[in-house]
């Protein structure tokens, strides 16, 4: 039998492989409506990704990521955020998964991450079930996928109506659907959809609607609540041991309307307050009141039917009152608060807000005011003084432009030391660097060629031939480790100009601004905390600040050293 020649052995034997090792990062997903389906669960699922990547040289796990009882309906999953910041840092570049459902059913999401986010990144995905991998796409796959993805996005669709229909029942037959029982009610521990009345806190229900057939208007209730030291539901949650509860909750005049206009104190549910169905877009519609169909007598009541309209009407006159008082007011020189959220109070941490403000006969404005919301308080109310707001504006619009001129200085000196290092030495030693190390793969590919030729043909020993493949495969990887360091080094030094100043340009727009905006406050200001003696912004390119002063400082230990 005639010889082969080595050539045409390699394109018989040799299946083309990656050079590159890939960090690789496991990803499952089981959701509360996946529960009980066979083969679904966190375990089986990492254990069949674990047993591909087992078969694969290229692949070595850096971590596994598990979002238990998260829906995939959406990408707002804690081990998915987290997996995304390992992978923005550079320390994973494939994620493996199930199949494609285990990654998101939602359509349009998910072919976003896999047609763009990731190929962007230079990240490898690969669906176990689904034969899918990014680094081997065929046009087979490029339809498949989007394919299976529709049909995901479907069927999560279909149980969103499903669940919506039965929960529908539930509520029609007078059973309590929602999450947290109201104020004054607490679970049936024989039937958890049914509400009982709580002796103690139904009492301060029964105070609150006495003290507004009173006269005594929501907030001044609120105030007298807290005043009394009466627990709120966030304080009670804390008590019980719940993760949204808050320790310091105060009452609020919006809680007290709430509970005021709530139907369920004289036994009555309602069956839907507003939608907001995966089937129907993830649309939120509220409900109109006029529109609520009230199921009654489903449970005790606490408040009777006269207490209650007579609530009602008092309810009704006093927001028809402001809402004249507003029209009265209308020639006032009202603006519009640009720091509106921003601001918070750093003695008790409680959010700030900007007064009614104060006006001449004329309707010309005198000024507003800024002032914490447990200031006027009787028991516990803070200490905070109030700022005037043309203060704390001039504050803040002389801390942006400082900020804006040492920005400008920053993106100049970077721009200037990135044009003046793009032909330095230590660039050219990088590519030099790069092109030994891919003369050496090449040498390391050809020996592997010939070796597997020469066991063939009888000149290696099944020993001499397993211990040369292993060392060769060894420096393989050692040289791929090598060689993607060396590649990402030269590309952060040749994008870090770009990287580094884009977002510069995003602030240095507002340098000619001559007074403080609202667009200069949404883009610029994350927080504005307002302390005893003192006003601190925090700006919201710190992190972006901090990354650039130690690239000039890391850029300019290597331009030295390498000169």
């Amino acid at each position: 039998m005639a010889r082969k020649s080595r050539k045409d052995l390699h394109k018989e034997n040799i299946q083309p492989q990656s050079e590159i090792l890939y960090y690789t990062a496991i990803y499952a997903r089981l959701s509360i409506e996946d529960n009980g389906i066979q083969g679904d669960s966190i375990e089986n699922q990492i254990e069949m990704i674990e047993k591909y990547i087992s078969k694969c040289q290229d692949l070595k796990v850096i971590h596994t990521f598990v979002d238990n009882g998260e829906t995939g309906t959406n990408f707002e999953r804690p081990a998915f955020s987290d997996m995304m910041e390992e992978v923005k840092k550079g320390a994973i570049n494939c994620i493996v998964v199930k199949d494609l459902s285990r990654f998101g059913r939602n359509y349009l999401e998910t072919g976003n991450y896999l047609e763009k986010i990731f190929p962007y990144l230079g990240i490898r995905f690969i669906s176990v079930n689904d034969h899918f991998d990014s680094l081997h796409d065929r046009k087979s796959d490029t339809l498949l996928v989007p394919l299976k993805s529709i049909l995901h996005d479907t069927y999560a669709k279909d149980i969103s109506r499903k669940v919506s229909s039965a929960i529908d029942i539930k509520k029609k037959s007078g059973k309590f659907m929602g999450k947290i029982p109201p104020y004054g009610y607490v679970r049936d521990e024989q039937d958890r959809y049914k509400l009982c009345v709580h002796t103690e806190r139904a009492e301060i229900i029964r105070m609150i609607f006495k003290w507004r057939t009173e006269g005594m208007g929501s907030v001044s209730i609120a105030h007298r609540l807290n005043d009394m030291t009466v627990p709120t539901q966030l304080q009670i949650r804390f008590a019980e041991g719940h993760h949204d509860g808050k320790e310091h909750a105060l009452w609020r005049g919006s809680a007290v309307v709430d509970i005021l206009k709530n139907p369920c104190y004289i036994g009555c549910m309602v069956e839907r307050k507003g939608s907001n169905l995966l089937c129907k877009g993830r649309e939120n519609k509220v409900i109109p009141e006029s529109e609520w169909n009230l199921i009654e007598n489903t449970h005790e009541p606490i408040i009777d039917k006269e207490t209650f309209e007579k609530v009602q009407r008092l309810v009704s006159e006093s927001r028809g009152k402001r809402k004249q008082q507003v029209a009265d007011k209308s020639y006032r020189q009202r603006t519009e608060n640009i720091l509106s959220g921003m601001v918070q109070c750093g003695i008790c941490g409680s959010g700030v807000h900007r007064d009614s403000g104060y006006f001449r006969k004329d309707g010309s404005l005198v000024h507003y005011s800024f002032y914490c919301s447990n200031k006027y308080i009787k028991t516990k109310g803070c200490s905070s003084r109030t700022v005037d707001e043309t203060e704390l504006h001039n504050y803040i619009f002389q801390a942006c432009k400082k900020q804006l001129e040492l920005l400008a200085d920053m993106k100049e000196l970077i721009d200037d030391m990135v044009e003046n290092q793009k032909n330095s030495r230590y660039i050219s030693s990088l590519k030099q660097e790069i092109r030994i190390l891919e003369d050496k793969q090449q040498k390391l590919r050809r020996k592997r060629n010939d070796l597997y030729a020469d066991f063939k043909d009888g000149l290696l020993t099944e020993r001499e031939y397993t211990f040369r493949r292993d060392k060769y495969m060894a420096d393989s990887e050692q040289l791929s480790i090598q060689l993607q360091a060396v590649n990402a080094e030269l590309q952060e030094n040749s994008q870090m100009s770009e990287v580094t100043t884009k977002w510069i340009s995003d602030f240095i727009c507002f340098k000619d601004t001559k007074k403080l905006t609202k667009e200069m406050c949404s883009v610029m200001v994350k927080k504005v905390v307002l302390n005893e003696n003192s006003v601190s912004i925090h700006f919201a390119f710190t992190d972006e600040y901090e990354k650039a002063l130690a690239f000039l400082d890391g850029y300019g230990k290597k331009c030295g050293g390498a000169t």
